[in-house]
């Protein structure tokens, strides 16, 4: 690390307060881009079967660019000789920019650098450092094969078991970047996210697998971790809120807020009696008492009515009052949660509405079939990326099947519509083949104001 770069971590911040409110805000199309593929991975990760889907495929890698730390970070000079070992330093250090929790985390010492390596197969798996919270593990580690990076892979299967064999799992995103002078190492990151009542223990096995996109699973890896004490209850707040509020007539609960060193976490569970199904919500926000903003980093649904909704934020500088306000959500009526389709005569059979239209299907030679779709009509405040079905469908037999890899394709900003392609299984279907909407471009809008301290 040299003296320069320590010189810009010590700079410009006098307090923990003073350096979260300075923090810059992402876009809005990159956190929802990346609160898609965590919502989306959290769901499909409590379902039984094989993980396809770790993260949004929004079209692009870079797109997908999570969380690191800014440079103008006050940190020990110990801490930073530390960081100034790991490899692709500025990767890491662009990724924290865009999460002003992690940021105040690793100022205080949550940041525990790893240096662990599994090797199998010709694979190489090392896990570079690591940021534990209560609840939460963000981890960082490349990936080789044969000794050689390679940007072909991604980590996939993930898996937590305890020296004793037990197991826990937790829902996940991934993001990766390439660095060096000639782009030939590769930086990657899993942000990984444990349900309620699960804490993160100081030891257990990293279990994972290396998979090509769209292709094969590679071989297990099992690393040993040993984390050092971090957090505790002390560093943990929870506001109970039990506030119900109503958009367009549809009952929203706001149970509590519980903030960790490294995000912010509300609690949300829509009303079983609403007429519709709501997805997602869209604008949410929390406000502190001079103005700083603290944007949503993702969400993960507890149940089909309960979902947790992560901000960024940090137990280590809480503002001194916090307002959580919000005046849209995703929404559809619940008559209209599928999708139907004859793969044999390339028709679509029944969708949401008029907005969704069958475009194309065609086989890959690999086993797949692709469908593409093309939604339209999005609003201009809505930066979702739409990968529209649940991972499971069936067809008129009742059989079971699951879907594979999907792409997104970015919206136009001309006439706001989306390309969605996913994968089927190249079956001997009974047709027609029924989805489930996993997501829609449909809107309820009330503007709402939750004061939690």
């Amino acid at each position: 690390m040299s003296h320069k770069l320590n010189e810009l971590w010590e700079a410009n911040f006098e307090s923990e307060k003073e350096a979260l409110r300075a923090l810059p805000v992402p876009s809005a199309r990159l956190e929802e881009a990346i609160r898609a593929g965590v919502r989306r991975a959290s769901e499909e990760r409590r379902r039984p079967g094989r993980i396809r889907r770790a993260a949004l495929r929004a079209g692009s890698i870079a797109a997908a660019i999570l969380v690191l730390f800014v440079v103008t970070m006050r940190v020990s000079p110990a801490f930073a000789e530390t960081i100034g070992k790991l490899p692709g330093l500025d990767i890491i250090a662009g990724w924290f920019q865009t999460d002003k929790g992690l940021q105040t985390a690793v100022r205080n010492d949550y940041f525990q650098p790893l240096g662990l390596e599994a090797e199998q197969d010709g694979w190489t798996l090392r896990l570079e450092g690591a940021i534990p919270d209560e609840r939460r593990l963000v981890l960082f580690y490349t990936i080789r094969r044969d000794g050689v990076p390679t940007k072909d892979y991604r980590l996939t299967n993930f898996n937590f078991r305890l020296p004793d064999g037990a197991s826990f799992e937790g829902g996940y995103g991934v993001s990766q970047q390439w660095f060096g002078n000639d782009h030939e190492e590769m930086m990657q990151m899993a942000d990984i996210n444990f349900s309620e009542g699960v804490r993160l223990p100081n030891e257990f096995i990293f279990e994972a697998s290396p998979a090509a996109y769209g292709g094969s699973v590679g071989p297990v890896w099992q690393i040993p971790v040993s984390l050092k004490e971090w957090g505790g209850p002390d560093h943990v707040a929870v506001y109970e809120l039990n506030r119900t509020v109503a958009i367009e007539d549809q009952q929203v609960q706001f149970l509590k807020a519980a903030v960790y060193p490294t995000r912010i976490v509300v609690t949300v569970r829509y009303d079983e009696n609403n007429e519709k199904r709501i997805f997602s919500m869209m604008d949410l926000k929390l406000t502190g008492d001079r103005g700083e903003v603290f944007t949503t980093k993702g969400a993960q649904r507890i149940d089909e009515r309960t979902e947790e909704i992560y901000f960024e934020g940090s137990s280590f500088a809480l503002p001194d009052s916090l307002v959580l306000s919000g005046s849209a959500a995703r929404a559809l009526d619940k008559t209209n949660l599928e999708i139907v389709l004859d793969t044999e005569q390339g028709t679509l059979l029944k969708a949401p509405d008029e907005r969704l239209a069958l475009e194309h299907i065609f086989e890959t030679g690999n086993g797949w079939v692709n469908l593409k779709f093309r939604l339209a009509g999005i609003a201009e405040d809505d930066n979702m990326m739409y990968s529209l079905v649940e991972s499971q469908f069936t067809d008129a037999s009742g059989r079971v099947f699951e879907t594979g890899y999907g792409h997104i394709y970015g919206t136009s900003e001309e006439n706001r519509a989306q390309t969605v392609i996913f994968q089927i299984p190249a079956e001997d279907y009974e047709q027609p083949l029924r989805f489930k909407v996993f997501n829609y471009p449909s809107y309820i809008r009330e503007p709402f104001e939750i004061k939690i301290r």
